[in-house]
């Protein structure tokens, strides 16, 4: 969590001090297309769950994805293929004191929108949402046997970014996601990305 903390410090602090950035040498004469390819990775973490049954906590994962997008103006629209994948223990107190260990990987097919705030300048901020479809693999581990489970849902995420254009065609992004596809596990995730234009 203090690490999520930091990021979101960061890319406010970016935010406050991305309208300065704005001088003529940012300005690159060059102009790609709209067009972008994308990459991205980092770190992925589900908070800890308790209720009156269960007591589910976890490690941290990892995220990794591509994705392909457009720009219009202040406006991005993207198309994005991304993988999760963390271990979780599972303990019932009620019922005795084992836990079980289970290894959760999603893949996930989301169409974000983003907001890019002072795109003109070397350094900017984003936010973003997004809809789509996860499939889950979960794959649970006791002392006796191993089972394999799968289910798919509607996913949705928000995201915060800061961005740095590398040069006019090659912007690297430090981002925090948030992703949500419903029932007690969430998702938190700061990673890097690095966006290419045509």
């Amino acid at each position: 969590m203090k690490k999520i903390l930091l990021t979101l410090l960061f890319l406010t602090s970016g935010y406050l001090t991305a309208e300065p950035c704005c001088s003529p040498e940012c300005r690159k004469e060059m102009q790609p297309s709209p067009f972008y390819l994308g990459i991205f990775g980092g770190g992925n973490v589900i908070p800890p769950v308790t209720d009156d049954f269960i007591e589910i906590s976890s490690y941290q994962g990892f995220i990794a994805g591509i994705n392909a997008g457009v720009r219009s103006g202040y406006l991005r629209y993207e198309a994005e293929v991304a993988f999760r994948h963390n271990w979780v223990d599972v303990q019932a107190p009620l019922f005795d004191d084992s836990s079980i260990e289970s290894g959760t990987g999603i893949l996930s097919f989301m169409g974000n929108a983003y907001l890019d705030l002072f795109p003109q300048c070397c350094l900017y901020p984003y936010v973003g949402v997004g809809l789509g479809y996860s499939a889950q693999q979960t794959i649970i581990s006791d002392d006796d046997d191993r089972h394999s489970l799968h289910e798919g849902h509607i996913a949705v995420q928000g995201i915060g970014g800061l961005a740095y254009k590398l040069d006019a065609f090659n912007h690297l992004s430090l981002e925090y996601r948030y992703f949500d596809r419903g029932g007690k596990l969430k998702h938190h995730s700061a990673l890097l990305a690095l966006k290419h234009f045509f």
